[in-house]
């Protein structure tokens, strides 16, 4: 796979031609996400609970700094996402207390990191676990039409954005889609777990990213298409679609329910769509056949995954030609995949 970056920020955009452009990230408080779990941590328990805020740092980099402090082995050291490295995040983790030497968690903060909270819990924090995510996001050196920029923002608001994989899933230079392309070949090269792990799920959000398009092109990422499976917001819950019924109209209007697109694996019932749906998506797959088979062979199971996002709270505010945006995601929604409506960062 050639340039899978470019090939990635040709995908189609929902809200028609950007023509905007910005700088993102110009320093490390541009970008700032705070993520809050589905539940509260009980006070009791095996297993400490840390918010912390760090920066410059992925989430790995802080695990393996944990360790070090703690004596505690890397796999009782739990988290429930991944968060940017440049940027400015607040995340839990979760350390296994028992055996663990004493220590002051005073000692941990460093110019990169800051313990802001301890809560004993009796479960390790587990991948998945995160609600939502808080970002405050500030753009600037912002060229373009700020009535066409707030038009696009406004139509976010009411329509939600598409649900696309960002650059961040693929890896640097999108490494993990070439590696991915490797695995599937017939004289595929030596990888790690992790390796393999990160590319089966970068070819998996790939064929979703496809899927995607194609429903931004025929107007449908929205909306209904006969056969669909419709994703009960907030949850794992699928149903099949009624395109004539007026209640999932106003359903889908009020962003209680979503269209939904494959990620591939095996299939299991009740996570296969019928008609135009089903169609469009072999239709896809049918062009990575061998992907396809890959990821089966590999034990995964064929999944879905909303079309569209819901920036929950969407606020802007202008600071001359700066913008400061502030909204809440879902678990597993990228904020670049909004900014990629707005600007074309790659212009700049």
């Amino acid at each position: 796979m050639d340039n899978p970056l470019a090939q990635l920020d040709a995908l189609p955009r929902a809200f028609g031609e950007v023509t905007a452009t910005g700088q993102l990230r110009s320093v490390l408080a541009d970008f700032q996400v705070s993520e809050t779990l589905t539940f509260e941590p009980s006070g009791k328990g095996e297993h400490l609970f840390l918010y912390i805020e760090k920066q410059n740092l992925n989430t790995a980099d802080v695990v393996r700094l944990l360790s070090q402090f703690s004596g505690v082995h890397p796999k009782n050291i739990g988290f429930a996402g991944l968060k940017d490295k440049r940027a400015i995040t607040r995340q839990f983790f979760s350390v296994f207390t028992t055996g663990m030497k004493t220590v002051d968690w005073a000692d941990f903060n460093s110019p990169q990191i800051h313990v802001l909270s301890t809560q004993p819990h009796l479960k390790k924090c587990r991948r998945g676990v995160v609600k939502h995510n808080q970002f405050n996001i500030t753009v600037r050196h912002i060229k373009g039409e700020i009535d066409l920029i707030e038009k696009k923002l406004t139509q976010i608001q009411h329509n939600g954005f598409p649900n696309y994989f960002t650059a961040q899933r693929f890896g640097i230079e999108g490494k993990n889609l070439i590696r991915a392309n490797q695995l599937f070949s017939s004289s595929a090269p030596r990888f790690n777990r992790s390796q393999k792990n990160f590319a089966y799920s970068a070819a998996r959000a790939w064929l979703f990213n496809l899927v995607l398009s194609e429903r931004i092109k025929d107007n449908s990422w929205n909306g209904f298409k006969t056969g669909d499976l419709m994703n009960l917001a907030g949850t794992n819950q699928l149903f099949a679609s009624e395109k004539e019924n007026t209640l999932l109209f106003q359903r889908l209007k009020r962003f209680d329910i979503h269209p939904t697109g494959v990620m591939a694996g095996k299939l299991i019932k009740g996570r296969t769509p019928t008609a135009e749906t089903l169609i469009l998506e072999n239709q896809i797959l049918d062009s990575f056949k061998h992907w396809q088979q890959g990821l089966i062979q590999h034990g995964l199971e064929t999944q879905r995954r909303p079309l569209r996002a819901i920036a929950q709270n969407l606020t802007w505010q202008w600071h001359t030609n700066n913008l400061q945006l502030s909204f809440k995601l879902n678990k597993g929604s990228y904020a670049t995949a909004l900014l990629r409506e707005v600007f074309d960062f790659n212009k700049t």
